[in-house]
């Protein structure tokens, strides 16, 4: 009955696909040459469902802070932004090891409002960009690419529904286990 049970719980614990969230952080580099509306800051914020494993598009890419202006109501969602070009995001064991978001809503608006995480604007390397309204004229910017962006899993350890019906099992048996010896007991 035993090798039954484990059975049935092998068989109905597939590998469910769970949601992983990020925060990313990320600074002006202010040694670049070329970055001459960016002011020193870093822009933070978090990365919204994204698969454990494989390439994607995130629900949601909130802004919840950005130090040149303190006084903006957080968090901002980039995605709801009105012309969003890239989303994707490729993840590796829970790990984000590929990153293209771009988002801005300068179209029609009198904001310069964007997002850029590891787009390749100005060459291969990648560039991270951040600029909340003013007219573009205080960023977060830089060109290092991918390695310049820190990105930090957020979500909980939940167990996947195997390990909790593993773990039912084993509860289970530890107390069929039990009764059988008791009943053992009160029979010799």
């Amino acid at each position: 009955m035993l090798h039954a049970a484990v059975a049935a719980a092998l068989m109905c614990t597939g590998t469910a696909s769970r949601a992983a969230d990020f925060i990313f952080t990320f600074g002006t580099d202010s040694s670049d040459p070329i970055l001459n509306n960016a002011v020193a800051g870093t822009v933070t914020g978090r990365i919204l469902g994204l698969p454990d494993d494989g390439t994607a598009a995130a629900i949601q890419v909130l802004i919840d802070s950005y130090s040149p202006d303190g006084s903006l109501a957080y968090p901002i969602d980039a995605t709801s932004w009105f012309s969003q070009f890239e989303n994707s995001f490729t993840v590796d064991g829970g790990v984000i090891i590929a990153a293209a978001f771009h988002a801005d809503n300068d179209f029609f608006s009198p904001s310069l409002d964007r997002l850029y995480i590891n787009i390749p604007i100005y060459g291969s390397g990648g560039t991270n960009y951040a600029s909340l309204g003013s007219n573009n004229g205080t960023s977060i910017w830089n060109n290092q690419g991918f390695g310049a962006v820190t990105f930090t899993r957020i979500d909980g350890a939940v167990p996947e529904p195997a390990t909790w019906a593993l773990m039912l099992l084993g509860f289970g048996a530890a107390g069929m286990a039990l009764r059988r010896k008791r009943a053992q007991l009160a029979i010799a």
